[in-house]
């Protein structure tokens, strides 16, 4: 499915992955507006969230079973820099070809209210640019 907002997730990720691939190494620790998060803790942020969405979006029943007991799912070792760079841009892309692939009807589960797909992209659309 292709839905306007899926697109508009997948290009603003392209202008973030395209700004970020000009940050030299003593960038990522710098610090940002968003209660003074270092732009690797938010870039951190925003790919945990990511592989999150993918979970939901793929798995709902493990999504939920992992809320429920969050140790089912180990989480990666914090990244940094450039590394951290690719596999958030990878997962990136996983996420918006799985939102794509979704069943229009879907209510992915959530932290909060299970939702639509729509309004994941546009979630994480806003998660991104928010931080």
């Amino acid at each position: 499915m292709s839905l306007q907002q899926i697109e508009d997730l997948r290009a603003e990720g392209e202008a973030l992955h395209q700004f970020l691939e000009t940050l030299q190494d003593h960038h990522w620790e710098m610090q940002t507006p968003f209660k003074d998060r270092t732009v690797n803790w938010v870039v951190q942020h925003l790919h945990d969230a990511d592989r999150w969405t993918v979970h939901s979006v793929t798995d709902p029943d493990g999504f939920r079973a992992w809320m429920k007991d969050r140790s089912l799912i180990k989480n990666p070792d914090v990244l940094q820099g450039n590394e951290l760079l690719q596999r958030w841009r990878g997962y990136f892309q996983d996420l918006c070809d799985a939102l794509e692939a979704a069943d229009p009807d879907l209510r992915a589960p959530w932290f909060g209210p299970d939702m639509g797909v729509r309004m994941m992209a546009t979630a994480r659309q806003m998660e991104t640019w928010a931080h």
